[in-house]
């Protein structure tokens, strides 16, 4: 290095990255497709997630993941700074099945109460025209 040479460093902070992963929550879902929105407190120079212990996928804004399995869910979000510190967070979650009431019940259901409906009917109708006939006094 001469004499009178600029040399330019940083002063790395020591301090990680903090994140929040956004949306997606301790709990369970009825939904495959969970959005995976994160924020930071600082700039960052790579992110990544890593979902049940697989690879790495690099992050370069908010994604959804899709086509979510049933079962329990481990989801490590990864940031490094430009000063070189790694912060994670992680997250668990489940996908659930929504539940779907059988059809056949629903169908089974309307059809007793349209049978009801129309035998309350028919005796309505023939109740109505005896009162009718039997105020007639011709």
């Amino acid at each position: 290095m001469a004499i009178g040479e600029t040399v330019y460093f940083t002063i790395n902070n020591g301090v990680a990255p903090s994140l929040t992963i956004l949306q997606i929550e301790n709990k369970t879902y009825n939904q495959n497709d969970l959005p995976l929105n994160i924020t930071v407190d600082e700039q960052v120079s790579w992110m990544g997630y890593s979902l049940d212990g697989k690879t790495n996928v690099t992050l370069t804004g908010n994604i959804t993941l899709n086509q979510l399995n049933f079962g329990s869910h481990s989801l490590v979000v990864y940031a490094n700074d430009t000063d070189g510190n790694m912060g994670t967070t992680n997250q668990n979650f489940s996908i659930e099945k929504a539940e779907v009431f059988p059809a056949l019940p629903i169908t089974t259901i309307t059809l007793v109460a349209m049978i009801v409906v129309a035998g309350l009917l028919v005796y309505y109708n023939k109740h109505k025209s005896k009162s009718s006939q039997s105020r007639n006094f011709d």
